[in-house]
């Protein structure tokens, strides 16, 4: 029987190449960490994002933590979409902020403008950010009107593009909507350098906030005086070589992403499993090809088990309102009626390059068949 994985990475001659020769060079110059091909890969991903700054970090969770101590958020509310991963909450916290999840919109499953409104009404200047997330790497057009509400109110947006690389709205990047943004390069993300991530902005001073609390705080007049907390988030050398050779091959990979998950949007249509798909003049790179169920999960999951077949970790199964470090923060009437249905209902099949059209068709064949059981 034929095992699809949950994700199969794989690197050809070409990358192994470039990289075995880029280590060489890096073991030539003896500089192992934020040196050159770290600058290298800063100014690659600036220019592809057209923005003033780019600045590496160790995740995509380090590069929103940086964000939010330059806002210096400390005690500060900062108002986040239900549906996102634990590490968006846990930049927060690590900057002395406080995470408070609010209910999603239904339709792509982003933050919600109405319920947006309702709690910077609720807690005005006690807001320190907002944030929003680019789930499975579809940008809402809801992203506009959050965008203004946003600056009526004077409180910077943070993108959480941790799975959007790459994905644009009417020609503009994910990451580049709000104050800033961040990227995550985890091993199954689109771009990916195993670990690793980026920041992006055209602040001259939320550039520069990062960049010295980077490396532990320091001046850059003097590099031995420390003027403010910092941590230890530099990247080494070999994680941004890995960067460079994976923008080399970024356009292939995302293309393939996007002719897989267009065969499973053909191949559901008019079915009970329906695919999420992106707005109008919208380009998504499919971190995850969203599909809502009509069956249980759990009862899903054993099906395709049973086929050897792989579903990945969704996005996200379990909403920020019901992890234990959460709940402490959340406001008494919330419900999450929205969050708790697209949690409870969603799931993400496999949808990564390594994949073929008929690896997809096969798990379609699967699909439409439990449909008549």
């Amino acid at each position: 029987m034929k095992k699809i994985r949950i994700y199969d990475l794989k690197f050809d001659k070409s990358y192994q190449n470039k990289f075995l020769s880029g280590s060489k060079q890096i073991l030539k110059e003896g500089f192992l960490a934020n040196h050159t091909y770290v600058r290298k890969l800063e100014k690659k991903l600036q220019k592809l994002f057209n923005v003033k700054y780019c600045l590496l970090s160790t995740s995509g969770t380090s590069a929103l933590e940086l964000i939010f101590r330059s806002l210096k958020i400390k005690n500060k509310k900062v108002l986040v979409g239900n549906n996102t991963f634990i590490a968006t909450a846990t930049a927060i916290m690590n900057a002395g902020g406080i995470p408070l999840p609010l209910d999603i919109e239904n339709e792509y499953y982003s933050l919600c403008p109405i319920e947006l409104e309702k709690k910077i009404k609720k807690y005005k200047e006690k807001v320190g950010a907002v944030v929003m997330i680019h789930i499975g790497g579809l940008i809402s057009p809801k992203i506009y009107r959050i965008r203004n509400i946003c600056k009526k109110n004077k409180i910077p947006l943070i993108e959480d593009a941790a799975q959007s690389f790459g994905s644009n709205l009417n020609k503009k990047f994910s990451g580049t909507f709000g104050l800033a943004g961040a990227f995550s390069f985890q091993t199954t993300k689109p771009f990916t350098t195993g670990e690793g991530g980026c920041l992006i902005t055209n602040s001259t001073k939320l550039y520069n906030d990062a960049k010295s609390l980077r490396q532990f705080g320091f001046d850059f007049k003097n590099n031995l005086q420390h003027n403010s907390l910092g941590n230890n988030f530099k990247v080494s050398e070999f994680v941004a070589l890995a960067g460079l050779c994976e923008l080399d091959r970024i356009k292939k990979r995302i293309k393939k992403r996007q002719i897989l998950a267009a065969q499973y949007q053909k191949r559901l249509f008019n079915s009970p499993w329906k695919t999420l798909r992106p707005p109008k003049n919208s380009v998504s790179t499919y971190y995850k090809q969203i599909v809502i169920s009509p069956i249980n999960r759990n009862l899903l999951i054993k099906k395709f088990k049973e086929k050897n077949i792989a579903i990945t970790g969704g996005v996200y199964y379990l909403p920020l309102s019901k992890q234990k470090i959460i709940k402490k923060f959340l406001d008494k009437n919330d419900k999450f009626e929205v969050s708790n249905f697209f949690c409870d209902k969603h799931f993400c099949p496999p949808c990564y390059p390594e994949l073929s059209v008929k690896d997809i068709n096969y798990i379609c064949n699967f699909l439409l068949k439990i449909k008549n059981n």
